[in-house]
């Protein structure tokens, strides 16, 4: 997927992709909070075997260690966009 912007783990509004570099599954998720705050929470989710959350549910499925997923921001949405619509805006880009 071409990421045509600049983004680092403090960047928010933001659409991601997770790869299981074993299985070659891939999850497209979003968020309004900083992405590391999101990855933070995929990895404790992970680790604490969280039912809620499909990274988790896949790498609990069958043994996985962290280092068997990459987590890569795809697309940011604009700094002007508001934070009214923004969740709306993520889940529409996040279903693209």
């Amino acid at each position: 997927y071409p990421i045509r912007q600049s983004v680092y783990c403090n960047s928010n509004k933001v659409i991601y992709l997770a790869t299981c570099k074993n299985c070659t599954i891939q999850y497209v998720g979003s968020t309004s909070a900083p992405f590391k705050v999101r990855f933070q929470n995929h990895k404790l989710s992970m680790l604490t075997n969280k039912r809620t959350c499909e990274v988790a549910i896949h790498y609990n499925k069958i043994p996985h260690k962290l280092d068997d997923f990459d987590f890569v921001i795809i697309e940011q949405m604009n700094n002007s966009t508001s934070m009214h619509n923004i969740d709306e805006l993520l889940l529409t880009r996040e279903a693209y």
